[in-house]
Order: structure tokens, then sequence, then C-alpha cells
């Protein structure tokens, strides 16, 4: 819902293509919401959160949230801001001068991939959670480590 939230955002401020600011906002915005949710479910278990419980915890939120951005994000290229890719490729080209030029054959081949990712396909929707579940294995592991409490009480 978050990503939803600032993708409105940027498009009703303009920022929707400045997507190094964009990516930036929405890391450091997810890391502290994973943060507080990670503290609120070991504060609502008594205070306790095994490693097992904070991954498993984390892992199905990523998961859930991403079904969730690739549907919205869809809905966004296709109705919202129906001029998304054509802004994608121009800054990405005047980023690529600005570092020694791209040539016409290149930024097409751009062209053709980003409007493929911007279709429904299961292999899209397939590639979306097979990354989210690597990432937010990874996130749910070090948060885990890092706000895991053991209770002295349980039997294991």
């Amino acid at each position: 819902a978050v990503s939803i939230i600032l993708a409105l955002v940027y498009y009703v401020t303009g920022l929707d293509g400045q997507a190094m600011i964009m990516s930036i906002i929405n890391i450091v915005v997810n890391v502290v919401l994973l943060v507080y949710i990670t503290k609120s479910f070991r504060k609502a278990r008594g205070g306790y959160m095994s490693l097992g419980q904070g991954m498993c915890m984390i892992t199905v939120t990523g998961v859930v949230s991403t079904v969730i951005s690739y549907f919205f994000n869809l809905l966004y290229v296709n109705y919202i801001d129906t001029h998304f890719v054509e802004k994608s490729l121009m800054q990405t080209q005047k980023m690529m001068a600005s570092m020694g030029g791209a040539n016409d054959e290149v930024m097409e081949a751009m062209r053709v991939q980003l409007e493929a990712q911007m279709e429904f396909s299961g292999l899209n929707l397939g590639l979306a959670l097979a990354g989210a579940v690597v990432m937010y294995v990874i996130v749910g592991l070090i948060l885990s480590l890092i706000f895991r409490k053991s209770d002295p009480e349980a039997v294991y």
C-alpha cells in the first residue's frame, strides 16, 4: 500500500520521472516499515520472537505486498500514467548520453523489454514473486537476527 501511495504522490508532484529519487525513498520507507512491523509483531507475541517467526512474517508480508504492487503497477502504467514507458526511456537516454551515449538499437531494445514488463503475464508475476521471496528472506533474516528474543519459558 505504501508503494501505491508513493507512486501516486510521485505522479502528482512530477517526481515520477526521477527513478533514482523514487527508488531511494521507496527503499527507506520500506525498511522503516519492516522494522516497525517486526517490532510490533514481537510486542504482540509478549516481547518474544524467534528467528523463524520473524523470517516467516517478513517474507509473507513482502510477498503479499509484491502481489498488490504488481497489479497496481499494471494499472498505473496502463491507465494512470500511460506515458510512463516513454518518460523512463527519456530519462535513461539522458543518463546514458551523459556517460558516453547509447545508440538507437540499444534504446529500442530497452523499449521492447520495458513494454513487455508492463504487460500481465504469468511469467512476469512469477519472476516478481521469485525476486520478492529471495529479497524478503534475506531482509527477514537480517531483521530477525536483530530483533529476535527467545522466550525463556518456551519448550523446544
